[in-house]
């Protein structure tokens, strides 16, 4: 009978990883959270406006929707012109 391959030893969570050693790994590691940091501030803005549009047009769209409903409630011989 055959053994399953070996599973490949598990890298530490990111958060676990050992602290910088020198100035030159350190200097690394800030640019590299910098850039980071300023994608997710970039991330959020976008995602604030998308939401702030997302709002608006679900306003427009419900206040179409209760006009709609109020014109077809509407006991009209001919509501359609």
């Amino acid at each position: 009978m055959r053994r399953p391959p070996a599973c490949p030893p598990r890298r530490p969570n990111s958060a676990l990883r050992r602290p910088p050693r020198t100035r030159t790994e350190a200097a690394v590691e800030l640019v590299k959270v910098e850039f980071k940091r300023d994608r997710l501030r970039r991330e959020l803005e976008a995602m604030k406006r998308r939401a702030g549009l997302s709002a608006t047009e679900l306003r427009a769209h419900a206040l179409r929707a209760q006009r709609l409903l109020a014109r077809l409630a509407s006991p009209e011989e001919d509501p359609w012109p």
